[in-house]
């Protein structure tokens, strides 16, 4: 799918997956997690406007009602801030108007907090800040759904998963990376989003779905180097949610 260029767009079939995948995953890490600790982090690296065209929830939307939906909201009683950063002016607009319209009452453990700015310069802020104000590492839940291969690079990811209660879900954008390998100006980019430049050898593998693999698999190796552990083993395809801790 390419990058939309208005505020909404429309929801297509892979989101809905992957929306289904952070709905019961959230409901289940909540609880777990409230348990044991006193302040859990939701963080929407892409987080958009919050709708789409149809009116369906996006991400941050579904994140939110996972927690003030959940039918055991009674026992998660830990502080959640959600972090929801976008670097479209319009769509954080769209998306903090919208949750103060569906959400007027929060949660007194809840809160919300919007960032307009790209996700690599925005999450390494914002990870200074909480190393800061805390002397303990909290659990982190960090969605990464990106339009295109620049703003999130390996780098960042190593920095979220430095903390041992950290997850990351993301979402592979295949189709992105094929496109752009042999343009030049996406060189950097493509360093910046594999950590290395090994991802080069793909351009030469005629095969597509060998390359498709190919990228997915030093992707998956880099995020491994970085601190990551798989556990989620979803087939290899465009936009390809991928569970890790």
């Amino acid at each position: 799918m390419a990058a939309p260029s208005s505020t909404c767009w429309p929801l297509d079939s892979h989101t809905i997956g992957k929306h289904q995948v952070l709905q019961s995953y959230m409901q289940a890490w909540l609880p777990i997690l409230s348990s044991g600790f006193p302040r859990l982090m939701f963080i929407d690296g892409f987080a958009g406007p919050g709708e789409y065209k149809c009116g369906s929830p996006g991400s941050p939307i579904i994140a939110l009602d996972a927690l003030i939906q959940h039918s055991y909201k009674k026992h998660i009683s830990s502080q959640v801030d959600f972090y929801f950063l976008e670097k479209d002016e319009s769509r954080i607009n769209h998306l903090t108007n919208l949750v103060k319209t569906r959400f007027p009452k929060l949660p007194s453990n809840v809160n919300v907090h919007f960032i307009h700015g790209v996700f690599d310069a925005s999450v390494t802020e914002l990870l200074n800040q909480i190393q800061l104000q805390s002397s303990r590492q909290l659990p982190c839940f960090a969605m990464v759904d990106p339009f295109g291969v620049t703003d999130n690079a390996m780098d960042t990811m190593a920095r979220v998963l430095a903390n041992p209660k950290s997850e990351l879900y993301i979402s592979f954008m295949y189709s992105f990376i094929n496109r752009f390998k042999v343009t030049p100006t996406f060189e950097n980019s493509l360093d910046s989003l594999f950590g290395c430049p090994d991802w080069r050898e793909g351009r030469n593998i005629a095969d597509q779905e060998k390359r498709k693999e190919f990228f997915y698999n030093l992707y998956k190796q880099q995020l491994k180097r970085s601190g990551a552990t798989e556990y989620g083993g979803p087939h290899c395809q465009d936009s390809k949610p991928t569970n890790l801790s």
